[in-house]
C-alpha cells in the first residue's frame, strides 16, 4: 500500500512537472523520465497510469522524445491503452499517439 501511494505521489508530481514549461518537460526528459515512465503504462494501478499516460502525452511534441518514445517501445503499449476502461486513459493516450506521429 505504501509503494503504490510513492508511485501515485511520484507520477502525479511528474505529470505536473511536464504539464506547461517547454523547459521543465526537457529537463526532466534529459534526466531520464522517459525509460521508467515507458514501463509504468503496463502499470494496474489506476492513478499511476493515468498520470503516467498524461506525462507521456506531456512530453510528446519534441522530435527527440517522439524517436525515443518509438524505440523505447512505447506505441504498442499507448495502443493498447485506447481499449482502457478508463476515459482519461484514453484521452491521454491518444493525444500521444497524435502528438507522436504529427510532424514537428
Amino acid at each position: 500500500m505504501r509503494e503504490q501511494v510513492i508511485s501515485e505521489h511520484a507520477t502525479a508530481l511528474l505529470r505536473n512537472l511536464t504539464a506547461y514549461n517547454a523547459e521543465i518537460k526537457m529537463r526532466a526528459f534529459e534526466a531520464g523520465c522517459l525509460k521508467p515512465a515507458v514501463a509504468l503504462l503496463r502499470s494496474r494501478e489506476r492513478v499511476v497510469l493515468q498520470n503516467t499516460v498524461a506525462t507521456i502525452r506531456n512530453l510528446s511534441f519534441h522530435p527527440e522524445v517522439k524517436v525515443r518514445l518509438v524505440e523505447d517501445g512505447a506505441i504498442s503499449s499507448l495502443v493498447g491503452l485506447l481499449n482502457s476502461q478508463d476515459p482519461e486513459v484514453q484521452e491521454h493516450a491518444a493525444a500521444a499517439l497524435r502528438n507522436i506521429m504529427a510532424e514537428s
